[in-house]
């Protein structure tokens, strides 16, 4: 039986400008073909170089000038507009009717289709978000920047009354809807983000081989970071706390590329400690590899959705120390399995990842934890029968809606 018939084609906007990389790029892979594989029609429809180039980044750079919000805004009206002309041309063409699924939540307020069929998806903010932001001044400068902001959370909670249906990634980032605006709790619901969770638990030979592989004493133990190396991350925070740690009993791996790559080796080579304690591994492609030699992960993010990096890290049996924000909260708190930690204090990310270094059985405690959250909640193919069932529900409504018209 497949999933196909009843069902809308499913298309997700997607600016072809925005490189295919990051737990939202992978989010999206994993949803495309996890819901292929049960026979639903489901695709990216990518928004074209010339009119991200020709149309979009000229307003947006323009409006970046005076406020954020309006640049923003700006990009998400004309995206709007170019996939409403591709889905109506789509239905006048091919006579195809399509659930229009957005990443980015105020997309849908520029979507000119039926309210039935657009759907909303997937927050996972944390506390350095706009709204927070706004609350506490840091974009609040000048009244133009104040109109901005303003007009782009206008524009995000008009889209999320428009929407048919809003999924979130976490229950933090749900609850974050509903108070900042306003939302009615029976519009949404949370489906957890996932993973492909067919990793088997580490084991004693793969922390002997990395060790090895490193050339690092066997009684080391070590601590792993796997993502982009960006601010939001909070790298430098994580240096900055294995800077601080009485000796080289505890060590590093920092696998990723992005633009403070460069900074964070020279970080390395400069200072003697942190060239001993960080081994600093680059771009991998199988990040298993390194994750299962090691004994705890640490995401110190500013902030974070549900993150796809801490539940590999979960999923193979790792224990977590990660910043109290969004979707980390979330994932530890609900695993229990982990430590959490003020984001921006690398005094407290030292303490409790030097907790867990003494600590071996908690670690083990912690981690068990982890990988039974992961196996229940956080499985691809879970995850894509569950926005299936969002998909067949609003085809449905969308169906007795159209027949009501028609007696």
């Amino acid at each position: 039986m497949t999933t196909r018939e009843g069902i809308p084609s499913i298309l997700i906007p997607y600016p072809q400008t925005v490189p295919f990389e990051g737990g939202l790029a992978f989010f999206v892979d994993r949803l495309i073909r996890h819901c292929r594989q049960r026979g639903l029609q489901i695709e990216r429809l990518i928004i074209p170089f010339w009119f991200e180039y020709g149309i979009v980044w000229l307003g947006l750079k323009a409006g970046q000038l005076m406020s954020r919000g309006l640049g923003t805004t700006w990009a998400f009206l004309c995206r709007g507009i170019y996939t409403t002309i591709v889905l109506w041309m789509r239905w006048l063409l091919k006579g195809e009717r399509a659930i229009c699924f957005a990443t980015e939540p105020p997309f849908i307020a520029f979507v000119g289709w039926s309210k039935s069929l657009c759907m909303l998806g997937v927050y996972g903010e944390g506390p350095l978000s706009k709204e927070e932001a706004v609350r506490l001044g840091v974009w609040q400068e000048s009244k133009r920047q104040r109109l901005g902001i303003q007009l782009f959370m206008k524009v995000e909670m008009f889209s999320c009354q428009r929407a048919a249906r809003i999924v979130a990634d976490s229950p933090a980032g749900w609850q974050k809807k509903v108070s900042i605006l306003g939302l009615p709790k029976e519009k949404g619901e949370v489906i957890w983000q996932a993973i492909d969770s067919d990793q088997e638990p580490a084991n004693e030979s793969d922390r002997i081989s990395l060790r090895e592989q490193l050339g690092w004493p066997k009684e080391t133990i070590i601590a792993i970071f796997t993502g982009t190396l960006y601010r939001l991350k909070g790298v430098d925070v994580l240096f900055e706390a294995m800077r601080q740690q009485p000796d080289d009993e505890l060590r590093l791996v920092v696998l990723g590329t992005g633009v403070l790559e460069s900074a964070l080796r020279d970080a390395c080579q400069s200072d003697p400690a942190l060239g001993r304690r960080i081994h600093m591994g680059g771009f991998q492609r199988n990040v298993f590899d390194f994750l299962r030699g090691a004994d705890m992960f640490v995401l110190p993010s500013r902030q974070e959705g549900t993150s796809t990096s801490l539940l590999e890290a979960l999923s193979i049996g790792l224990c977590a120390v990660g910043s109290n924000v969004g979707g980390i909260h979330d994932v530890v708190s609900a695993a229990n399995c982990g430590v959490l930690v003020p984001p921006e204090n690398p005094r407290a990310l030292a303490r409790a990842m030097r907790h867990l270094m003494e600590n071996p059985e908690k670690r083990a405690v912690m981690g068990r934890r982890g990988r039974e959250f992961v196996m229940q909640n956080c499985r691809a193919e879970d995850m894509a029968n569950r926005y299936i069932k969002v998909f067949q529900e609003m085809a449905s409504a969308d169906a007795k809606k159209r027949n009501g018209k028609l007696i």
